[in-house]
């Protein structure tokens, strides 16, 4: 991830959160980047908090952003990943609930502080291996998921979420935004049997749509395709 490592060396920051760190993917970049921040990670789900990770922060809290209460503020605040829609890795479902984490995040931050946040996007998706992708990643986590999601999730994971973001901030008196959009080149990789470690719902027609795009995967490959850093400073 090497421009994501070139874009946080913009900053000189003294503390960091990380919110939602998950397998420490994007942990591990920036204690790389950063190695003598005070660095924060939070994260609702335990099955997540291990110990190889976790000695990387310096504090760490196991719970929901919106409960979080800490008497310090943050320098940067680290969100997103760059391969996986936002709304799936937070349970976000809503426009309403994506609004408090925003919100959240921008009272946790110091005064010139900044959000960096990494947003999973297909709006320059044109090959068919990139399409194949937002395909194949709908499939396993809304189509065929056992997990049962509101009825307006659609609502919010079809919303232009950098334009959402960029509203909510303004609201927030935060107007200096950036956006770039980078192109993921790193090698694809997939579970060789879709439905395997996925939970999907194992019914003739998900099986059969799984088989399917297994066999396109391997006629075209597969790409990550883009995604994006907005950033945006206090």
């Amino acid at each position: 991830m090497n421009e994501i490592i070139k874009n946080l060396k913009k900053y000189s920051p003294r503390s960091v959160l990380e919110f939602g760190f998950g397998s420490g993917y994007l942990s591990k970049l920036i204690r790389q980047v950063y190695p003598n921040i005070f660095f924060t990670g939070i994260d609702k789900n335990p099955h997540f908090i291990k110990d190889n990770i976790t000695t990387l922060f310096d504090e760490y809290f196991c719970e929901d952003i919106l409960s979080l209460n800490v008497k310090h503020k943050f320098d940067l605040i680290i969100f997103g990943n760059p391969r996986v829609p936002f709304w799936w890795i937070y349970n976000c479902y809503t426009i309403e609930s994506y609004t408090k984490i925003i919100k959240k995040l921008v009272s946790l931050l110091e005064e010139k502080g900044s959000l960096f946040f990494i947003v999973k996007t297909y709006k320059n998706c044109t090959q068919k291996s990139e399409m194949l992708f937002k395909e194949y990643q709908d499939f396993l986590l809304i189509d065929a998921s056992e997990k049962e999601y509101p009825p307006n999730l659609t609502e919010f994971i079809n919303a232009d979420i950098i334009d959402l973001t960029k509203t909510m901030l303004t609201e927030s008196g935060i107007i200096d935004v950036d956006v770039i959009s980078i192109k993921d080149t790193e090698k694809c990789i997939y579970p060789k049997e879709p439905c395997k470690s996925a939970k999907i719902k194992r019914t003739p027609k998900n099986l059969q749509k799984a088989a399917d795009l297994d066999q396109e995967i391997n006629r075209f490959g597969l790409s990550y395709g883009y995604y994006n850093i907005l950033t945006a400073k206090k």
